[in-house]
C-alpha cells in the first residue's frame, strides 16, 4: 500500500473521481477549444467584475483611509474591464 493510499484510507475512490473529471474536462476542452475559451472568458469576466465590486465596497467602508479616491476610481475601472471582458450572447467581448 502506498503512502497516498495510506492517506485516503477507505475513500480511495474520491483522487480516482477527481483524475477522471480533469481527463474528462480536458479532452472537452481539445475537442471544443471555442466553448472552452467562452467559458473561460466568462468565469475571468465575472472573478474580475465581483472582486472590483469587493474593492469598491472595502474603500467605501473604510473612513480614514488616504488612497480611497485611487481605490475606488481603479475598482469602477476594473469593474467595468470586467463586464467588457464577459462574452455577448454571440460569443464575442465587448470592445
Amino acid at each position: 500500500m502506498t503512502a497516498g493510499m495510506k492517506t485516503f484510507g477507505h475513500n480511495w475512490w474520491i483522487p480516482m473521481v477527481v483524475g477522471l473529471i480533469s481527463l474528462v474536462c480536458g479532452i472537452a476542452a481539445l475537442v471544443w477549444p471555442d466553448v472552452t475559451l467562452l467559458a473561460l472568458a466568462l468565469i475571468a469576466g465575472v472573478n474580475i467584475t465581483v472582486l472590483s465590486a469587493f474593492v469598491v465596497g472595502e474603500a467605501i467602508a473604510e473612513r480614514e483611509a488616504q488612497d480611497k479616491t485611487l481605490r475606488i476610481v481603479l475598482g469602477v475601472l476594473s469593474a467595468d474591464a470586467g463586464t467588457r471582458t464577459v462574452p455577448n450572447h454571440d460569443g464575442r467581448s465587448e470592445t
